[in-house]
């Protein structure tokens, strides 16, 4: 099978000097003759069987973006990610700090990157939620959709030339270029041949409550339940083959709430376990002072931004295309001021797109300068003369007069909104805020591109520039771009960014890249926001080893460590409306010659 080159959206990846980092597994790394080996962990089974005796549940709450599908390959939200990285294997998991690997369905695997083969080894006891073996050829098919136009994960394989399939428990891999051995044995989910080739993937949701099983899955737990804009609710896998990973609970729930304050009244009522990483500032005290709570504050890896409608095929209003207008408007937003409004001075202002600590983040790039009157005299040297209302209109006459889409459930966008519409105001450009569920943010934006303007945010790993791909042509028609851009020259650096053979040539691109968003503006960036969650101390062995901390959706440890606190006594939970996430599997341990860091791009609500 081959495969074509696509860019896709997702991960990226960094060569280290050999640094260990364990945290209850051991993993073996090593390079002979051009070759990495990663080999088997040193597997404990002391914990085996504890969980089996708990018939608890965790409940957690989440009022960020909407879970959109359960499908592996068309998923943005980051719930969506969260479930599927506990509800499917990937050949390997990416530790906490995002320093290196560790085997999950893949026992070993032998990486030469001098002539462009890998050979992986499977769990020969390894099976599906259904009792199925997973064997080589689910493999092949999983890696062979994921390359598919609609996929979105496509930059993990699209370097992938061949797959074969010698016998059930090995696969081999030829790749071209250096970025294989970083980004494509974490990324690529593993489902069922047998059960996806009898749908249509690329519509699929992933979950039919009308099919038995409803679910068939390859991680440590199962999707169970699913109630749409309610709760999605997770059960222990019963045929896990990883006996050390085994989850300390029996169920999982993720409840759906429309906003972070009703969210955190469950959590002190007692009717949900945890909060998504979506808290603000104002509730950090009293989570202080109830001693029944537990606080994480963590840096979120996440970054907030007005997104323009740039897409020249879309609905959106033509003047927003028009650069100097973008300009403009950027020149009489103060960044600076924005952030300390939204965030009570707990965020950071952005000049780039990566948050604040990232390693590929420009630092050459300085905040746009808050300029006033340069705004007005850009504007009125382009013709955008003022009209009836004391607005500006185009030559031909139409209103500069934009509408600000803002999720709902997100506060500090919604306070960063009314502050950028005071700010426009001073150059005759009028704002009307839609505050609005991200579900409809989803449906106004993609495919038509009828919005003008959004206010809204991404999350990812840190140390992966492949979220910029969310710039790119492809990106359109993947509905992951949210502001229609689509630039030659950077559609053409961002394909040399993925074939890459050096970590200083990505460097060197990803600035290159970031220069040309910096002056184009398809999106302003604003802030980067930190993680602010709470848990009850009914539940322990809670870890905030993950970027983002333990809620923040990229940590797959949490579902699968947690327990209940013996002084506390179980804690479960019935009925109240409930949604989802999930996080995988868990124990950690690297090491590093090759580091890779996984970018889950995906929508977030702060």
């Amino acid at each position: 099978m081959a495969f074509e080159g696509k860019i896709g959206r997702k991960t990226m990846v960094l060569v280290f000097s050999a640094i260990i980092i364990t945290t209850g597994y051991f993993a073996l790394f090593g390079t002979t003759g051009g070759q990495y080996y990663i080999g088997s962990p040193a597997v404990s089974t002391a914990e085996a069987g504890t969980a089996s005796a708990n018939n608890s549940t965790f409940t957690v709450g989440w009022s960020g973006t909407s879970l959109d599908t359960l499908n592996p390959y068309t998923f943005t939200s980051s719930v969506s990610d969260w479930i599927l990285l506990d509800t499917y294997s990937t050949l390997a998991l990416y530790n906490a700090n995002g320093s290196g690997l560790i085997p999950e369905l893949a026992t070993s695997w032998n990486i030469n990157v001098s002539n462009g083969t890998a050979v992986v080894h499977l769990n020969p006891n390894a099976k599906f939620s259904n009792g199925q073996p997973i064997n080589s050829s689910d493999v092949e098919y999983s890696y062979q959709m994921a390359d598919c136009c609609f996929s979105g994960l496509s930059s993990y394989v699209c370097m992938i030339t061949n797959i074969s399939t010698p016998n059930p428990e090995t696969v081999i891999f030829n790749f071209t270029g250096g970025l294989f051995p970083l980004v494509s044995l974490d990324n690529v989910f593993i489902l069922p041949e047998s059960l996806w080739q009898n749908v249509n993937v690329s519509s699929y949701f992933g979950f039919n409550a009308s099919a038995d099983p409803s679910f068939v899955g390859s991680g440590p737990f199962v999707v169970s339940k699913y109630v749409q804009g309610q709760y999605v609710q997770l059960s222990r896998n019963p045929y896990w083959y990883l006996p050390s990973m085994e989850p300390h609970v029996s169920s999982v729930i993720i409840q759906c709430f429309n906003s972070e304050s009703s969210m955190f009244s469950a959590l002190q009522a007692g009717t949900i376990d945890a909060t998504s990483a979506f808290l603000l500032p104002s509730q950090i005290p009293v989570v202080q002072n109830d001693s029944s709570l537990h606080l994480v504050l963590s840096n979120s890896f996440t970054y907030c931004y007005l997104g323009f409608n740039v897409n020249p095929s879309g609905a959106g209003p033509s003047s927003i295309r028009n650069l100097t207008v973008r300009q403009a408007i950027t020149d009489a937003i103060n960044v600076s001021y924005v952030t300390k409004v939204a965030w009570d001075g707990y965020a950071t202002p952005l000049a780039t797109n990566f948050p604040v600590g990232d390693s590929f983040l420009d630092s050459a790039l300085k905040l746009h300068p808050y300029n006033v009157s340069e705004a007005n005299s850009l504007l009125n040297a382009s013709g955008f003369s003022y009209g009836p209302n004391n607005l500006r209109e185009t030559p031909n006459g139409t209103a500069l007069a934009y509408t600000v889409i803002v999720p709902s459930s997100f506060p500090a966008l919604i306070s960063a909104a009314t502050v950028i519409k005071q700010e426009l105001s001073q150059i005759g450009i009028s704002i009307t805020i839609s505050s609005i569920s991200t579900s409809t943010m989803d449906s106004i934006i993609w495919p038509g591109y009828t919005q003008s303007m959004d206010l809204w945010d991404w999350a990812w790993t840190p140390g992966d520039p492949t979220l910029l791909c969310v710039f790119t042509d492809t990106a359109i028609t993947t509905c992951l771009s949210d502001s229609g851009f689509n630039n030659s020259e950077y559609n053409t650096l961002y394909s040399e960014l993925i074939n890459a053979n050096s970590t200083q040539q990505i460097y060197n691109l990803s600035d290159q890249l970031q220069a040309i968003l910096y002056n184009q503006l398809p999106y302003l960036p604003l802030y980067s926001p930190p993680n602010i969650a709470a848990y009850s101390n009914a539940f322990t062995n809670i870890s905030s080893n993950f970027a983002g901390g333990p809620f923040g959706a990229m940590d797959w440890e949490t579902f699968i460590q947690v327990e209940p606190n013996a002084s506390f006594g179980k804690t479960t939970h019935s009925g109240s409306t409930l949604y989802y996430i999930a996080g995988g599997i868990a124990a950690v341990v690297v090491i590093a010659a090759v580091a890779a860091i996984v970018i889950r791009s995906r929508r977030k609500e702060d």
